[in-house]
């Protein structure tokens, strides 16, 4: 069996690949081919049809945009080198940080676009993720023809039939980190009520002249198939931002070691860091369209040809200069 470490960059690598496949991206073509595809769903999905409900930030819109760009870009650039396997793991370290926060820039240029105003936090963003792309609660937006297969292992090959299994397994092992945690919440919560229940009560008793009692030991009380229903049924539903989110905690605090020390072959490093990269890219163009309804084509087509022109060096096609025409057309 494998080890741990190695365990978890398998499965965690088969889901960027999962998520990465679902945007188009196989192993016989381009980045740009397959963002082409991404650009003609997106037209083809009748998502562009927003409209802003209040007075757009224009500059901070043009704000988010440039840190999404910017973050891109260095993640886009780690791979022009012809590096060996040990400088690619390092790098995806960085990754998927920086795949993270391409998604919670882009999210919130969209935000503000829409008229609303920047979202000061994580979740909050996050959350409006959610409400941006996905309506209902389930595993939504699935290619036509498409079915989740629980039994799926996050293992199994990633191919046309398991690609979707395998990212809502993403999404659900995701999602569940939360729940774990909400449960654990709302059995403090009874704890807390158990010892506020206590004290009141004993301080009826000594009113009436008992003797004060030792405290006694409160255990977190079980929570009955109800209620952990009612808590399940509270937390929202969970995107690939907040997939992304997880691994950045992971790489930032919890587990960097899964990327450096986790892959046992020297292409997996290799194909993980095209997958996040060709993720973010594609994340980003459906998000870049909305918000060129939102703002004009003229406009974030200048806001486009200034970034590039300022920080990618002439006849490199990396980042937003790779679906710059995608986005302007």
């Amino acid at each position: 069996m494998p080890g741990d470490l190695e365990g978890r960059f398998r499965t965690h690598a088969r889901y960027i690949e999962a998520f990465a496949m679902l945007a188009g991206l196989g192993l016989n073509n381009t980045e740009l081919r397959a963002l082409e595809t991404v650009q003609q769903r997106t037209f083809a999905s009748g998502v562009l049809s927003d409209s802003a409900s209040g007075t757009i930030d224009h500059n901070q819109v043009r704000r988010s945009l440039s840190n999404a760009w910017g973050t891109e870009l260095l993640l886009a650039m780690a791979s022009r080198w012809d590096a060996d396997d040990e400088f690619v793991r390092l790098t995806n370290t960085w990754g998927v940080v920086q795949a993270y926060y391409v998604g919670y820039h882009q999210t919130q240029a969209l935000i503000v676009a829409r008229g609303a105003a920047r979202p000061s936090t994580h979740p909050n963003t996050q959350n409006q993720f959610v409400d941006l792309w996905v309506k209902r609660n389930g595993v939504r937006n699935l290619p036509s023809g498409s079915a989740v297969d629980w039994t799926t292992h996050p293992w199994s090959t990633c191919d046309r039939a398991s690609c979707c299994s395998i990212a809502a397994k993403a999404l659900a092992s995701t999602r569940e980190e939360s729940v774990k945690q909400a449960l654990r919440r709302r059995r403090e919560d009874g704890q807390r009520d158990l010892r506020r229940d206590w004290h009141q009560e004993e301080a009826i008793r000594i009113r009436a002249g008992r003797r004060a009692r030792r405290p006694p030991h409160f255990a977190l009380p079980r929570l009955s198939s109800a209620e952990k229903s009612a808590v399940e049924q509270r937390v929202r539903g969970y995107s690939i931002l907040d997939y992304l989110f997880r691994l950045r905690i992971r790489a930032n605090y919890d587990d960097a070691s899964i990327f450096t020390d986790g892959p046992t072959e020297d292409m997996e490093s290799a194909m993980l860091n095209r997958r996040l990269r060709y993720t973010a890219a594609a994340t980003s163009l459906v998000t870049e369209l909305r918000i060129r309804e939102l703002v004009g084509r003229t406009r974030m087509t200048r806001w486009i040809d200034d970034f590039v022109a300022t920080n990618i060096p002439a006849g490199l096609t990396v980042g937003l200069s790779l679906r710059r025409d995608l986005i302007g057309l």
